[in-house]
């Protein structure tokens, strides 16, 4: 029998995009395995241009299975599946249980996260960007333990391949992602505006801003900026927009990892500047070294 491995990751899409910097290298090296990504519903659109052998599997936790029955029918669907290996990258109370329950009653063989990172034990809902690369690593030994990787990864610049041909109209402008879970978009719209203008008057470059919902979209975007506004649509028109972009900065983290997996550098922004001080100190002064690097390679 074809060896099968489950995957889990069930928070949110930037946690997802980090995962998938480890797990499309590694589906990739084992092309005769198959692998299954557990993940919510709407983030299944995030797998763009995957490996013939991962797909994905839904969990629904907000609704039939948010508690312990609900889990114990996605479980018994799993079972079915006869897993070689469970990968679980999130060590959650619920993934804990899933995985747990899933490799008790089968030969399929566990692999976890450490403690000191699990959701459980952090009380984080969401991996904080700056401590991406100490997660890449965690996710990394995850799949080591699990007999996945021998040695190192092969290195790759761009994880993913854009499923729409890049943009000409924005082709090499500064993607501003402003939208943050603890601000309101006027707020946020507001900021990048400011941001737009200091990067046309200092750099001469063009802007765009990104991450726009539809709430966003319904209210906000008018005749006068829809040109500088992306709206969402799909992860498909998401990734091949972002890979036309030179930069993408700001402190919306989906799109910053979103931007990571097709190898477009990033500026990670803690909190979004309000004054032109804190604008050229934040966001001017690191970009024109990321604008140097790019321009010696």
């Amino acid at each position: 029998m074809r060896p099968h491995f489950l995957i889990i990751r069930t928070t949110s899409l930037a946690d997802v995009a980090l995962a998938l910097r480890i797990v499309y290298p590694v589906v990739r090296l084992h092309p005769e395995y198959r692998f299954t990504f557990l993940m919510k519903p709407s983030l299944t659109g995030v797998l763009v241009n995957a490996p013939a052998n991962l797909e994905a599997m839904v969990i629904d936790l907000d609704r039939s299975e948010k508690r312990i029955a609900g889990m114990l029918r996605l479980v018994r669907k799993l079972r079915n599946e006869r897993f070689t290996g469970v990968i679980d990258l999130e060590r959650s109370r619920r993934s804990r249980f899933i995985s747990t329950v899933l490799c008790t009653f089968s030969k399929a063989k566990l692999s976890r996260i450490p403690r000191t990172v699990a959701v459980s034990k952090t009380k984080m809902k969401y991996i904080p960007y700056d401590e991406g690369k100490r997660y890449l690593e965690h996710f990394t030994d995850c799949f080591r333990k699990s007999g996945l990787i021998e040695g190192e990864l092969p290195a790759e610049t761009s994880v993913l391949s854009p499923s729409e041909p890049q943009c000409e109209a924005i082709r090499n402008r500064i993607g501003i992602a402003p939208f943050a879970k603890n601000g309101t978009p006027k707020e946020a719209l507001e900021v990048a505006s400011q941001i737009a203008t200091a990067l046309k008057n200092s750099l001469g470059i063009d802007s765009l801003v990104i991450g726009a919902d539809e709430n966003v979209t319904q209210k906000f975007i008018t005749k006068e900026n829809e040109g500088n506004i992306f709206p969402y649509s799909s992860f498909y028109k998401e990734i091949g927009m972002l890979s036309s972009l030179r930069i993408v900065l700001g402190v919306d983290t989906s799109r910053l990892q979103l931007a990571r997996l097709v190898g477009v550098p990033v500026l990670f922004l803690k909190e979004l500047p309000h004054t032109k001080e804190q604008i050229n100190q934040y966001v001017l002064t690191p970009l024109q070294g990321l604008l140097a690097q790019q321009t010696n390679q």
